[in-house]
């Protein structure tokens, strides 16, 4: 089967974690992965058409559709698939106390009518493509499990808290200034902070921070030289609700045992106290994070516990299995 993506770069992490990394472990299940970026122009289109024609299925990552590029793919001949691990239907922020576009929700609704079937990146996800009854499969973002782990080393010193992500997202962990800072009072530590941004120290009022800049070699390592992984987000939020808990899956990657807010996904793939833990609270944050500092045992058992899940539910096989078994039912002639 061929497979042709029409996808952003690969400096866009979405993209590269969903679509152009799949491509070797797609190949595995006889599913030729060729990744194209979105046609800008209409000599552009034309080419791509021509690409699109030898192709068995063509997926679209995350992009919505305006009303001129629907029509474009509308007269694309093959079986249309859409992936997403975004609720691109909502607004990131409260606007005029609602997450509710109607601008997002037309576009998502056209998206609907445009194709064949739909990959989500978790249960919220896919829910809200339910009711258009395309062949809908839910995958999580796979993540690489050929990592540093941090039980290969000898504990540090001084612990450290782990937050990876894109600066665009340093509001999430600005939200946890207050109990950072009174887990500061209780006991040593250092906040790594592995961002394409800084966080200023005094946003956060005192906190120790270590800002380390992101890179797509150095992410994974420097993962493994923390203790413990952190992934907050707003609780009562939709927003939230459609997040992947990509952060998760790299600190479990690693072995580091992890602390998260009690929502979404998160809530998915974290069980309390088994693999990881999940709190609610500013009260809930500090104490959860003191006690993985100061039992390393616990840190040990839960970093464990949660590597053995991304091995069995997470992995880039694992994804790609699911990938190649949906997308096989589609052309069931070939």
């Amino acid at each position: 089967m061929k497979l042709c993506a029409i996808a952003k770069g690969v400096d866009i992490p979405s993209s590269r974690i969903r679509v152009h990394q799949m491509a070797p472990y797609l190949g595995r299940h006889g599913i030729e992965l060729v990744v194209h970026p979105f046609p800008q122009s209409f000599a552009e289109r034309r080419r791509l058409q021509a690409e699109l024609a030898q192709a068995d299925v063509v997926l679209v990552h995350k992009e919505l559709p305006t009303f001129f590029k629907s029509l474009w793919l509308r007269r694309i001949r093959k079986p249309l698939v859409f992936d997403f691990d975004d609720a691109v239907f909502l607004r990131k922020r409260l606007r005029k106390g609602t997450y509710f576009s109607h601008h997002r929700m037309r576009r998502f609704k056209r998206m609907l009518s445009i194709y064949d079937a739909v990959i989500a990146g978790n249960e919220f996800l896919g829910d809200a493509c339910r009711a258009s009854g395309l062949p809908l499969l839910v995958a999580p973002s796979p993540v690489p499990t050929d990592v540093p782990r941090a039980s290969e080393r000898a504990p540090n010193a001084v612990p450290r808290i782990a937050w990876v992500g894109l600066g665009t997202n340093l509001t999430y962990l600005r939200q946890l200034a207050a109990p950072l800072r009174e887990l500061a009072q209780r006991i040593d530590y250092r906040l790594v902070v592995i961002s394409n941004a800084e966080l200023d120290p005094e946003s956060m009022g005192g906190v120790p921070i270590e800002n380390v800049a992101w890179s797509l070699a150095g992410q994974e390592r420097e993962l493994a030289k923390c203790d413990v992984g952190i992934m907050p987000l707003e609780l009562d939020s939709p927003w939230s609700k459609g997040k992947c808990a990509y952060k998760l899956l790299q600190y479990m990657a690693a072995g580091l045992p992890v602390v998260a807010t009690n929502v979404g996904m998160n809530a998915q793939v974290v069980a309390h106290d088994e693999s990881g833990l999940l709190v609610e609270t500013d009260a809930d944050w500090t104490a959860a994070l003191e006690r993985l500092l100061r039992d390393r045992a616990l840190g040990l058992r839960l970093g464990s516990a949660g590597r053995a899940r991304i091995e069995r539910d997470f992995s880039y096989e694992t994804i790609a299995a699911s990938w190649a078994g949906f997308l096989h039912e589609l052309t069931p002639t070939r």
